[in-house]
């Protein structure tokens, strides 16, 4: 541990991962090989980021996955991605009982679409009133329940539970015309 140069650790945010959700191919094995590229990247590794926990501070340290409202809702083509993210969910509430004892806490964001092209001029009025926000949201949406979630005298009592924040999106129920 000695290699991150640090002597403890308060707050792990996994936010890396593959964030194209598609995996079209009428290969089966190359949609088997993107599916474990998924697995891997998505789920794995956050689970493999436990090598940290004998840094952290018990009572003070938290752990924050960030999946995706996909774990939730799918469109086509997006098994992999959405499998993998839906997992995340099962380890956030496995790892806040199993590290419960530590007073570790773990929880989950769950974004939406979240606008990080850097050109957010090209985001038509139609799709920012598709959020019931009224905008697409931004990645400082995002980081401020992160912060929040990260600060044990704001959240000190939430642990083994995941937020989405998609402008409501989610809850939407639509029918076709």
């Amino acid at each position: 541990m000695q290699q991150l140069g640090v002597k403890s650790v308060n707050v792990l945010v996994n936010n890396a991962g593959i964030s194209n959700p598609y995996m079209q191919s009428d290969s089966l094995a190359e949609r088997a090989a993107l599916w474990q590229g998924y697995i891997a990247t998505n789920l794995t590794a956050p689970f493999l980021l436990e090598a940290v926990l004998p840094l952290m501070v018990q009572g003070e340290g938290s752990i924050i996955h960030v999946s995706s409202t996909r774990a939730l809702q799918s469109e086509r083509h997006s098994e992999g991605y959405a499998a993998a993210k839906a997992g995340l969910l099962g380890l956030t509430h496995a790892q806040a009982a199993s590290l419960a004892p530590k007073h570790i806490r773990v929880n989950a964001v769950l974004p939406g679409w979240i606008d990080t092209s850097g050109t957010p001029e090209d985001i038509t009025q139609e799709q920012h009133e598709w959020q019931w926000t009224g905008s697409v949201g931004s990645p400082a949406d995002i980081a401020e329940l992160v912060l929040f979630l990260a600060d044990p005298a704001k959240s000190g009592f939430i642990t083994g539970q995941h937020f989405v924040a998609d402008g409501g999106v989610t809850k939407r129920m639509t029918y076709p015309e």
